[in-house]
């Protein structure tokens, strides 16, 4: 358990570093955060899964239960760019990680 919450929080912090934004959701599945990419793609990086991907499977299949359990909602502030202050802060959480800091659910 230990070392796939490591694994987990390091690849956290190597996407934060690439400029990926950590949402206030987390993944149904294994309750790891999930990241945003760049190209705004949503990502589990704790059960490897592109759900933005899985989301659009669902609306071409036409599976309109199946799309509204992958549904993510995305608030306003988080479409619009990055802050410098908000890059400074998610740059500085991710080198923490990358040095074996962990976040808790407290």
């Amino acid at each position: 358990m230990a070392s796939r919450t490591n694994d987990v929080s390091k690849a956290l912090g190597e996407k934060m570093l690439q400029g990926w934004a950590m949402l206030a959701d987390h993944c149904e599945e294994c309750n790891a955060p999930l990241m945003r990419d760049r190209a705004k793609h949503v990502h589990c990086l704790g059960c490897q899964r592109d759900l933005t991907a899985e989301e659009e499977r669902a609306k071409t299949k036409g599976n309109e239960s199946e799309k509204k359990q992958k549904e993510i909602p995305v608030k306003s502030s988080e479409t619009s760019s990055p802050s410098t202050s908000t890059e400074d802060v998610s740059n500085k959480l991710g080198e923490k990680m990358l040095q074996g800091w962990a976040m808790l659910a407290e």
